[in-house]
């Protein structure tokens, strides 16, 4: 992080309701199209237990748009916050 230029942007907001709601898998950011750098995904779901789904999978090693390499899956705990380097890297669902 030591090179890069954080600036403060605008934040998403995402809330899924359940029932296979989901994000395909994505890059936050392609070749620096909206200037974002890091990703950051706060968990504000309490209720959360193994089992329900929605971990955050995360593709470090894919080349595409399509899943490869290994995926390393973050649960989603209540108050976890997951950060990770967004500009075409770490394709993530």
């Amino acid at each position: 992080l030591k090179d890069l230029w954080l600036m403060r942007g605008r934040p998403m907001a995402a809330v899924y309701a359940g029932a296979g709601a989901r994000y395909t898998p994505h890059y936050d950011c392609v070749a620096g199209d909206n200037g974002r750098k890091v990703t950051c995904v706060l968990y504000l779901n309490p209720f959360w237990k193994p089992g329900d789904g929605a971990e955050l999978q995360l593709f470090p090693e894919a080349k595409g748009i399509s899943p490869e390499g290994q995926c390393h899956e973050v649960e989603p705990l209540h108050g976890r916050l997951a950060c990770f380097l967004c500009d075409s890297r770490n394709l993530h669902a």
